[in-house]
């Protein structure tokens, strides 16, 4: 297989996991709207990292390997595609930025969230994919 092909399901996993986080922004940042702290954005990427977490973990513990023990076409568009797509350290690091300007302790509250909700997806996931 080419370089380029080996690319296409990377590619077509990381539009698929961008639309997902695209649609759980628009559905959770909506959430707080008016209040004094950005907390929805913050939500729908600590959602979105959550169920990443989730979905890597659980696919890493069931993916399915040839009998070379060699991944397949599958395990790249899962791990680096859709979770790439789907999780973001960037925008968390904005939301954190945004959350610190409003107030210090909500921008701890949400960083010590992300690390405790990425924890709980991982273990989720890997008792999912066992």
């Amino acid at each position: 297989m080419s370089t380029t092909l080996e690319l296409l399901p990377i590619a077509a996993g990381g539009a698929l996991g961008a639309i997902l986080r695209a649609m759980l922004h628009r559905g959770i940042a909506r959430i707080g709207r008016g209040h004094r702290l950005p907390i929805g954005p913050a939500l729908a990427t600590l959602t979105a990292n959550g169920l990443g977490c989730l979905a890597l973990s659980a696919w890493l513990n069931a993916a399915p390997l040839s009998a070379t023990g060699a991944v397949t076409w599958a395990d790249p568009l899962v791990t680096i595609g859709v979770c790439g797509g789907l999780t973001t350290f960037s925008t968390l690091c904005g939301d954190a930025v945004r959350l610190d300007r409003a107030e210090r302790r909500a921008a701890v509250t949400y960083l010590a969230a992300t690390l405790a909700v990425g924890l709980g997806g991982w273990s989720l996931g890997s008792w999912i994919g066992t």
